[in-house]
């Protein structure tokens, strides 16, 4: 079994979390490889969701089928509700608005939707706060995702293509348009997060985001299928639709939910206690901790049985999956020699995490 422990903001937290298991893991790991677009994309790999470098991960088709949405063969892209505020030299994402009601979203789209009515994009929210663009045409867009927008400035992270300076005027019409909207002044004279604009991202069609058997669930054998190559040799190819013979995924992110609901296998509640996720016996085990540092212990509990597990055999490599700064990172550990296990247990404290994380930020 391959065990990937996804910890969201790990590499820019402050302060770190106290674990030396985890420290454990990423040194026995080596050099992490970098992922640029981000934790989603970076998660996405492990389900065989991929597309090359220089181009947005197809996330969007997979987030708006999870949300209930009828999707078809157009174009998807995100158009996440968010709130922008003005920093000293420029202009940050607060975040997402994730508490609209059926009634303000439907206000919003009615404006948005009628303003662009001759642009050839529709703007679909199957949830309040899950809005999408569908549209028939595929357009020449790079559109980062919001995971890597975190304390960044937004001129770093406008969308970029071709078509971006069509794009880009867009954005700033839905500003203007969103700013003045009686919903976003209600919202905000009673103390709530206003939706000042929408982020774009994620755009593809469902034909480019349909998880790779193969790659995604990983041989029997235990080790990684590199996303986008196919089995390794010799690997024998098992079937990702979760149960006994695939991936299960464990978490309440939103694109988890999303991957695991496009493999077949829902995700499932994230237990408390790291032999729930142990103890179920399928080839690939994901888990999404929640953001932030307020779960450090559950952090340390789930990296400590990892690290137990690796060691004695009853997982066969531990993915780390961490992000900060706008990229993601990604160690794989496999079990240690003999020497080196027993070196590990007569060791109670680890090396140290943040040089790990420094080495990964530097590289």
């Amino acid at each position: 079994m391959r065990l990937v422990l996804t910890l969201p903001g790990l590499v820019a937290a402050d302060p770190l979390p106290a674990s030396p298991a985890l420290a454990r893991l990423l040194a026995a790991a080596g050099p992490p490889v970098p992922e640029p677009r981000g934790l989603a994309a970076a998660l996405a790999a492990e389900y065989g969701v991929t597309a090359p470098a220089g181009s947005d991960v197809p996330l969007a088709p997979l987030l708006a089928a999870a949300a209930g949405a009828p999707v078809d063969d157009a174009y998807w892209l995100l158009a996440d509700p968010v709130t922008l505020v003005a920093g000293r030299d420029d202009v940050l994402l607060a975040g997402r608005v994730d508490d609209l009601s059926v009634d303000e979203t439907a206000a919003l789209l009615v404006t948005l939707n009628a303003h662009f009515s001759a642009d050839g994009i529709a703007f679909v929210a199957p949830a309040p706060s899950a809005w999408f663009v569908r549209m028939a045409a595929t357009p020449a867009l790079l559109a980062p995702a919001p995971d890597t927008a975190a304390g960044r400035p937004l001129r770093e992270l406008l969308p970029q293509g071709a078509d971006a300076p069509q794009w880009r005027r867009w954005q700033n019409e839905i500003q203007m348009l969103l700013h003045a909207h009686p919903v976003t002044q209600a919202r905000a004279a009673g103390g709530q997060a206003a939706a000042t604009s929408v982020w774009f991202w994620g755009g593809g069609r469902a034909a480019d985001a349909k998880p790779a058997g193969a790659v995604a669930a990983v041989a029997m054998t235990g080790g990684a299928v590199p996303a986008g190559t196919g089995p390794r040799p010799g690997a024998t190819a098992i079937d990702a639709r979760g149960g006994a013979g695939g991936i299960v995924t464990w978490g309440g992110d939103r694109v988890a939910v999303a991957l695991a609901q496009a493999t077949g296998t829902p995700a499932r509640a994230l237990p408390r206690e790291p032999a729930g996720v142990l103890a179920v016996d399928v080839p690939v085990q994901v888990v999404v901790l929640p953001a932030g540092t307020a779960d450090a212990a559950l952090a340390d509990a789930f990296a400590s049985s990892a690290w137990t597990a690796l060691l004695r055999g009853r997982v066969s490599e531990v993915t780390v999956i961490a992000d900060g700064a706008g990229v993601a990172w990604r160690w794989s550990a496999r079990r240690p020699g003999f020497a080196a296990r027993v070196a590990a247990r007569a060791a109670w404290r680890g090396p140290p995490l943040a040089p790990l994380l420094a080495a990964a930020r530097d590289a």
